[in-house]
């Protein structure tokens, strides 16, 4: 297993060849640059559960015109290890269904069990012990069409392996994204579970990868949330699961 220290040296590794990417395929400037993503808590993570990895399309910024601009942050570190500041993303749709999921899952609850995210620092805390990764690592917009994400996989596909790698997850919650990496896996070795929870699930190696819907989705956050839970608890069942 790996130790802290070697995963935190990987970690910035692949922060700075995050950045070295994005100058030499020319998609930074003066007015835009990366935003990286990967694991808050260290400790948490590697001691966690199974280890999970959430996988999005692209983060969002500001907006120059009708260009995407920022960037130049740290989504672990900026949006799930400030305290304050992560209190108020849990009032952003796809944080909360994440962090309902976690903790929902972690405390044997479901979702309709759960009080105001915004209020319960322990639910947005969860966030910290997740390995978080966008397809893309520049700032988008906050609708992602599937053409151009394809491309960004194409172009980030070197740092999604490593991540992929270096965070050797034991569950993969894919977020309207399994399609850009299903190739790869299948090479791997890929074997089809079945539909769980409402959300079709693989198997690869070790690790399992469920084809779940983007957390911002329209469904319900009961359907989104007691789903994932439901699969959580088939694979890795707690002693507190209901």
């Amino acid at each position: 297993m790996i130790s802290n220290k070697e995963f935190k040296k990987a970690q910035k590794d692949i922060e700075e060849e995050i950045y070295e990417l994005a100058e030499k395929q020319g998609l930074s400037n003066e007015d835009i640059a990366p935003i990286t993503d990967g694991v808050c808590s260290i400790e948490g993570y590697l001691n966690s559960y199974p280890k999970t990895m959430w996988v999005l399309k692209e983060p969002v910024d500001e907006i120059i015109g009708d260009s995407p601009a920022g960037g130049g942050w740290s989504i672990p570190r900026h949006c799930f290890g400030d305290k304050e500041k992560r209190k108020r993303n849990m009032a952003v749709p796809t944080w909360r269904r994440m962090a309902y999921t976690m903790f929902g899952y972690l405390n044997g609850l479901k979702s309709q069990d759960l009080a105001i995210i915004s209020e319960k620092q322990e639910m947005a805390a969860s966030l910290e012990n997740i390995a978080y990764i966008n397809v893309s690592k520049m700032p988008g917009f906050s609708q992602s069409d599937p053409t151009k994400l394809k491309k960004c996989y194409n172009k980030w596909k070197s740092v999604l392996d490593r991540q992929v790698e270096i965070y050797d997850p034991d569950v993969i919650i894919f977020g309207n994204t399994f399609q850009f990496f299903k190739e790869d896996f299948l090479r791997k070795g890929l074997d089809e579970i079945g539909m769980i929870g409402g959300f079709n699930c693989f198997r690869s190696k070790k690790c399992i990868l469920i084809a779940a819907y983007h957390p911002g989705c329209k469904i319900s956050t009961a359907t989104y949330v007691d789903g994932l839970i439901e699969i959580l608890n088939y694979f890795f069942p707690l002693k507190n699961s209901y």
